[in-house]
């Protein structure tokens, strides 16, 4: 529930800032290693890899020419 109210259904964080989409795509990164580790909830993995190959394209589709990443919003040119 969490996750369909931070990304939309093309993989972009819903707050107006990369740096935002970027730290909540690590979170649900750092989420998906502990279920596996854990060797629990299997269909919330999986719908944390779908989530996590859409937020990982948008987020790609974002990346300058030069591999940064813009300031949009307040986040910082990184």
């Amino acid at each position: 529930s969490l996750a369909a109210q931070s990304f939309d259904k093309d993989g972009l964080c819903n707050e107006n800032t990369i740096g935002y989409h970027n730290f909540n795509l690590s979170l649900y990164r750092k989420l998906r290693t502990v279920l596996a580790n854990l060797q629990i909830a299997d269909d919330l993995r999986d719908k944390i890899d779908a989530l996590i190959g859409r937020a990982s394209h948008a987020l790609e589709l974002c990346v300058l020419p030069d591999g940064k990443i813009p300031p949009i919003g307040d986040s910082p040119r990184y």
